[in-house]
């Protein structure tokens, strides 16, 4: 396919656009949250890829994008961009699935770390200018429950592991991850109640889809320790 326009839904100050900038020169480049700042490029485009979760003005500009042939999301998640006409279109879609699985893993590290070691303690102590000591604990020995096993629960799971965690995963199919070796044990979902209740961090890393939906309610957070942190990147 020949791209020769690229249409961009995303704020023109945004840093992180700066390589697509500096894309061939032959490529004309729009930027804009608008259908009035994108104007007749929506016409033109043969890629649209979307920064911003809008909908709405997609709904708008699909009609008129004659010329499109790729959408592409910068969001792993995609559930807030489907309509029926985008649907049953032949526009192919893709994602960013994978591509924030590292941080999200270095962001689950860090919040474990962040209740074990108290970090907002040090933080209040540090303003107040003043030092008491206190007791925090090791992540060593202590159990990492992950419910919803994908590529950001596995970052995690391989971040916890380095610090000596036991790591326990719940997924809807868990035959997948049956010979991991970051894995202790692994849960079907029925089960993830047996799970949270071994588990000192429980960590939601579920995707928006049909099969997650309620899997957390009141008998789930019921069922965690009362030292229990609970971590939600899903």
């Amino acid at each position: 396919m020949k791209v020769e326009h690229l249409l961009v839904l995303a704020n023109p100050t945004s840093s992180h656009l700066e390589p697509i900038r500096r894309l061939t020169p032959g490529i004309r480049l729009t930027v804009g949250l608008s259908e009035e700042a994108l104007g007749d490029a929506v016409e033109q485009a043969q890629v649209l890829l979307l920064d911003a979760p809008k909908k709405e003005l997609l709904r708008t500009l699909l009609p008129r994008a004659k010329n499109l042939r790729w959408v592409h999301s910068l969001f792993a998640g995609v559930e807030n961009l489907l309509f029926e006409e985008f649907i049953q279109s032949p526009l192919p879609l893709t994602n960013a699935k994978g591509v924030y699985s590292g941080s999200l893993g270095d962001f689950v590290l860090a919040a474990m770390l962040f209740f074990a070691k108290d970090l907002r303690r040090l933080v209040r102590q540090q303003a107040e200018a003043r030092w008491e000591t206190f007791q925090s604990v090791e992540l060593r020995g202590r159990t990492l429950g992950i419910l919803g096993y994908g590529d950001i629960g596995r970052a995690a799971a391989k971040r916890a592991k380095g610090f000596d965690m036991r790591i326990l995963a719940c997924r809807r199919r868990p035959e997948q991850s049956a010979e991991d070796p970051l894995v202790d044990e692994v849960f079907p979902l029925h089960r993830r109640q047996e799970m949270i209740a071994a588990s000192d961090y429980l960590l939601l890393a579920m995707p928006h889809a049909p099969g997650t939906q309620r899997l957390m309610g009141e008998a789930e957070l019921k069922a965690l320790k009362p030292h229990a942190v609970l971590i939600n990147v899903g």
